[in-house]
């Protein structure tokens, strides 16, 4: 059996939605105002 998940970071700046998955979130980006962090799997 193999493990699958997905993970998204979700960054508000200046009242725009912006979103990356987690495999990328290490890259340099913009600050934002709020930001989350949603991780799914499958079950």
């Amino acid at each position: 059996m193999a493990w699958v998940g997905t993970g998204v970071v979700w960054t508000s700046a200046g009242g725009v939605l912006s979103s990356r998955t987690l495999a990328h979130a290490g890259e340099a980006s913009a600050g934002g105002d709020f930001s989350f962090v949603q991780i799914s799997d499958t079950h």
